[in-house]
């Protein structure tokens, strides 16, 4: 095999076991740029892949190797991979794997995009192998393992290793093991800004299984994650996500954590080969909820999202949240229509039965708007006044209403006023600062993470 070409090119490949062939059809790099001639690369066989002469110039490659089974135990693409290139690819940047696993391979130090299709593996020393190949990719910015990873050895769950990945800041684990979830979560270390993606863990089943992937006591993939002093949950389309960051609620801050909360089924009564991942067990967000303070540590948190996450089976599992939180200076929630929702935060923040966020100081309520209906804050004006006979007075209570047309605001924002009288009582009697404002937009929609597995 020879490759001569000057200038940055993509080379993807298919390699058929039974056939023993292998496709090499070359297209331009990714970044547009092209070239009077691309390389001709025939069919080869497989095995022409091991010792091939180094490509200085390669900067994208995409290769897949295709097996009856998913599951890979053999040797031989360990034995294969390393080879590949003679190991002499110094500028590529970008490597897409199927059926194969680069954990023993030596794609040189610019590597910054990753990702692994149907490549899990049960070797012994799959961790240690996973976590030197990661360590030797400082660059790397995305880390895709979907179907694919290492089945983590049990006694590394203990190990202080870290892996710093300084750059890293898209983690997206898709149809792996609890284990290769655990060893991600608490071998690597990520930046304070970070999305991490964990969807359809295979054998996530409990909310121990969540704890078991992010236990508190050994979570070491972020400072953030350590210690947070913001926290925001919501649900969008059965994702379920968390994010953490310092005391500001600036989003360009904060890690992200996303999990699935929906059960996805897959009929595999005619086949004749079931595949044994076709079943994969998520979690309802009230197990997810009432598993954080067990994953996290919330006792610090000041600054509280919760959006988006009606209809909750239990209520409890909320309050339960929420007493593992008493340094909250800061808390706002989205309300839905239900009335028995509504009821529920006003006796929560009250006072009037328990003292829930004892510091809290500023409240934001964010409900839709529903025309043609007359809305006042009476509700709010009596949670405010309730909290200040209980010697919790709120030093500021916002309420936005979005999804509000611009000349329909007028009923909201009429009420921006202290001399305003509830009960006999001036509102500025028993709150510092109000505000009612309106968003013609829902802010809490814009939460949405990226799409999944983006292969470009």
């Amino acid at each position: 095999m020879v490759l001569n070409q000057r200038g940055p090119y993509h080379v993807s490949g298919t390699a058929f076991h039974k056939a023993q062939t292998l496709g090499y059809p070359s297209t331009p790099s990714a970044a547009g740029s092209t070239y009077p001639e691309s390389p001709q690369l025939s069919y080869l066989p497989t095995s022409s892949l091991t010792g091939t002469q180094p490509v200085p110039t390669l900067q994208m490659l995409d290769l897949q190797i295709v097996e009856p089974k998913i599951l890979i135990h053999t040797d031989l693409h360990t034995a294969m991979m390393p080879q590949l290139f003679d190991g002499q690819m110094p500028h590529l940047s970008r490597l897409h794997l199927t059926g194969s696993y680069p954990w023993l391979c030596k794609f040189g130090p610019n590597l910054t995009h990753l990702r692994i299709d149907n490549s899990l593996t049960t070797l012994q020393t799959s961790t240690t192998a996973f976590l030197d190949f990661l360590e030797s990719c400082p660059k790397l910015v995305e880390l895709i393992l979907h179907i694919a990873g290492p089945c983590a050895e049990v006694d590394m769950h203990s190990s202080p290793r870290s892996v710093s990945l300084p750059e890293l800041t898209n983690l997206r684990l898709h149809n792996v093991p609890c284990d290769t979830g655990a060893c991600a979560l608490r071998h690597l270390h990520l930046p304070a800004v970070s999305t991490i993606c964990l969807t359809d863990i295979i054998g996530l089943t409990s909310a121990d299984d969540l704890v078991y992937i992010a236990d508190a006591n050994s979570l070491n993939i972020c400072n953030s994650l350590a210690d947070p002093r913001s926290l925001s949950l919501w649900v969008i389309d059965n994702m379920f996500t968390i994010a953490c960051g310092d005391d500001t609620s600036d989003e360009a801050s904060q890690v992200r954590l996303h999990f699935s909360t929906d059960t996805e089924t897959y009929d595999d009564q005619h086949q004749e080969d079931p595949d044994p991942f076709a079943l994969n067990l998520v979690l309802p967000k009230e197990e997810i909820i009432h598993a954080l303070p067990q994953m996290l540590v919330v006792s610090n948190v000041t600054t509280l999202h919760l959006f988006r996450l009606h209809p909750l089976d239990s209520k409890d599992i909320l309050l339960h949240l929420i007493d593992a939180m008493p340094s909250v200076e800061r808390f706002a929630f989205f309300l839905s229509e239900i009335q028995a929702e509504r009821d529920y935060w006003h006796s929560c923040l009250s006072c009037k039965n328990v003292t829930t966020f004892p510091c809290l100081r500023t409240l934001h309520i964010l409900e839709g708007f529903r025309p043609h209906r007359e809305w006042k804050p009476t509700w709010i004006f009596a949670l405010a006044l309730s909290r200040a006979k209980h010697g919790r007075r709120l030093g500021t209570l916002r309420s936005t209403m979005v999804g509000v047309p611009p000349d329909q605001s007028n009923q909201h924002t009429k009420w921006n006023s202290l001399a305003h009288r509830f009960q006999g009582k001036k509102v500025k009697g028993f709150v510092n600062e109000m505000l009612f404002d309106t968003d013609p937009d829902d802010p809490t929609e814009l939460l949405e993470p990226a799409p999944l597995f983006d292969c470009e």
